[in-house]
């Protein structure tokens, strides 16, 4: 269970398939913080690794390199 959201793993997977297919259909550019870094490197285009400044950006495969 995700205990931030409150809501448990399939809840939080509609949400990020929600967010995705609003991007895509809507060519929309979202800004969402995570510590999910499974989820981020699934669903994120571009990621900021940031630890009180940014430590690295980039493609999802760049940054976690």
């Amino acid at each position: 269970m995700n205990r931030y959201l409150g809501i448990d793993k399939n809840g939080t997977m509609d949400f990020y398939e929600l967010v995705n297919n609003l991007k895509t259909k809507y060519d929309m550019s979202i800004l969402l913080v995570s510590h999910d870094l499974d989820l981020v490197k699934n669903y994120a285009d571009k990621v900021i690794l940031l630890d009180k400044e940014v430590i690295k950006e980039g493609t999802p495969d760049e940054v976690f390199r």
